[in-house]
């Protein structure tokens, strides 16, 4: 090939391009007109999509809200058990038996609700987790 040749080449190349106006929406402009119709389509299809991920989503932010309020809830808890713990060991053998009775009382009150409370947030867990499968 001569010089010449190479040249006319690249001018043809150049000119076969597509035009700015055809890079509008990302596609050549003779697939411009499937790739709106594909868009419309979609989002069509999508809204039902978009609107039940929104619902599930919030689902899943009301359930993490009540899973970490419930931990809030046990770790408040724990910090009474230690508590009153602490109290009933501060009196050691001088503490009165009516007190050291409530205090025993009291520790398995809270024993109790901490199982209750570990169960909920636990129910709420798995439910979570199922409901994302």
């Amino acid at each position: 090939m001569s010089g010449n040749d190479k040249g006319h080449l690249v001018r043809k190349r150049y000119r076969s391009k597509p035009s700015r106006e055809d890079f509008q929406f990302g596609k050549s402009s003779s697939k411009k007109e499937n790739v709106l119709q594909k868009n419309i389509s979609v989002k069509h299809d999508d809204d039902d999509t978009t609107s039940q991920q929104v619902v599930n989503r919030l689902k899943q932010t009301e359930t993490e809200r009540q899973i970490t309020e419930l931990g809030k809830q046990e770790s408040l808890r724990r910090n009474d058990l230690l508590n009153i713990t602490n109290q009933l060991q501060s009196y050691g053998s001088n503490v009165d038996h009516v007190i050291a009775e409530t205090l025993k009382d009291e520790i398995s009150q809270i024993k109790i609700s901490l199982q209750e409370i570990r169960a909920r947030r636990n129910a709420l867990a798995a439910a979570s987790m199922q409901g994302m499968t």
